[in-house]
């Protein structure tokens, strides 16, 4: 696994480069970056994964497939010769080749796969538009006004992720100044909310340092988790991860490990570990996910399988996306209404050929989202435990998402007893609007 992590550390440090953001922080704008043969270099090298990736296509057809018997007069010598036994041999052979073709299949997902990031980050490059000087001009007397020293401000729009602003700056002489009270005056001459990047220092001194300042979002979330451990273990077998992207949007992954204990904690940690990890070199989840199961199910000694439970929302629009790999279904606590989100696919490991449930939502201020792991549904002893779950999560008092989370828990507990078959996670999310 380290290599692999280690691979998708230099994808993320290169989609950076390529994003332009070590440029724009020094204040030294590379605009040979976004000129147009830079774009069309990359999108050749784009190019050229997909052509690979076709040729592995190709050699992915089924090798033994069936042969295909026309029954007509005159063939029962072909009918008798198909229903001859295969031997073990034969077996082992056919075997073998259906290993190799799962192979090529996840070498072909993988080289498609880095052709689209290489092509998304080309048209997401050369997609930024640079504001006229004017503005930037008019940046640098408010960063001046607010007596900070200047060295360099950069301002762009990305496509469809608002304003930037890149600085250069110290507090002059000894004093001291916070970025975001920067950031609220900056806003006055964008006419847009700001706020701190998040690599950006909460505090300005007399040395210089590199901030950025982007759009504020929309909306606002808040996270609590309530888990309890299979009776007679010691560490639970469940993960979750809360991701917030610098694009605007929110991850919440909550992982069910096979079985329980240690090895099902470490398999579910290295999941959400290199989900992480890919979110941050730029993958879309579903490409994550896809090389995650291409990562558990190539060259695995032993069977090897994770749940996968992912709810993505944008922070912009209030769009949420659940994803869902062998995962437990979800809900959406609303005023008077519970949504349930279903699922019926099996966990990244099993096959090659992943499958997923997908399904987009949208959210409204005050919403809530509950994920829970397999164990809260077989805690209930009902022949409708998603019923029962429903009904507790519409009467539930809507309080902070920790407070949300333990009710659950606590609930069960109470009518169920404490006796525990699975480990048991709740992960609750509140979202708010800002504005």
């Amino acid at each position: 696994m380290k290599d692999y992590k280690s691979v998708v550390a230099g994808i993320a440090s290169r989609v950076r480069m390529a994003m332009g953001e070590g440029q724009l922080a020094t204040g030294k704008y590379d605009r040979e970056m976004f000129e147009h043969r830079e774009y069309e270099k990359m999108e050749g090298v784009a190019k050229a994964f997909y052509t690979l990736a076709n040729s592995f296509s190709k050699f992915s057809e089924n090798l033994f497939a069936p042969l295909d018997i026309q029954m007509g007069d005159g063939e029962e010598s072909v009918v008798e010769e198909a229903k001859v036994p295969y031997t073990p041999l034969d077996k082992m052979n056919l075997l073998l080749a259906q290993k190799n073709d799962e192979n090529r299949y996840m070498i072909t997902r993988q080289l498609t796969e880095m052709a689209d990031i290489l092509s998304h980050t080309a048209k997401d490059t050369y997609g930024i538009e640079e504001l006229t000087q004017t503005l930037e001009n008019r940046l640098y007397r408010a960063l001046k006004a607010m007596n900070v020293k200047v060295a360099g401000v950069r301002v762009i729009r990305r496509a469809g992720k608002g304003i930037e602003v890149y600085a250069n700056i110290c507090a002059k002489k000894n004093n001291c100044i916070l970025t975001k009270e920067i950031a609220r005056g900056l806003s006055s001459v964008c006419k847009c909310h700001l706020v701190p990047g998040r690599e950006s220092k909460m505090v300005i001194y007399r040395n210089y340092v590199k901030v950025n300042f982007v759009e504020d979002v929309n909306y606002n979330i808040l996270y609590g988790a309530c888990k309890r451990m299979k009776t007679g273990e010691k560490v639970s077998g469940d993960n979750f991860s809360i991701i917030e992207n610098t694009n605007g949007k929110a991850v919440m992954a909550l992982s069910d490990g096979m079985g329980s204990g240690v090895m099902a904690c470490r398999e579910s940690e290295m999941v959400l570990d290199l989900l992480e990890q890919f979110l941050e070199a730029g993958f879309e989840k579903e490409t994550a996910v896809s090389m995650i199961n291409s990562c558990m199910c190539f060259g695995q000694g032993s069977q090897m399988y994770s749940t996968m439970d992912i709810s993505e929302i944008d922070l912009n629009t209030g769009q949420c996306e659940f994803l869902k790999a062998g995962a437990s279904y979800g809900f959406i606590k609303r005023e008077n209404k519970v949504v349930k989100i279903p699922s019926a696919t099996l966990p990244p490991g099993l096959f090659s050929k992943l499958e997923f449930d997908s399904v987009k939502e949208k959210l409204y201020d005050g919403d809530y989202i509950i994920m829970i792991s397999d164990g809260v549904v077989d805690a209930i002893i009902d022949e409708h435990p998603e019923q029962i779950l429903t009904d507790m999560i519409l009467h539930m008092p809507k309080q902070n998402p920790l407070k949300m989370a333990e009710y659950i828990i606590q609930e069960i507990e109470q009518d169920y007893g404490c006796y525990y078959q699975d480990d048991l996670t709740v992960l609750v999310c509140g979202i708010w609007n800002k504005r």
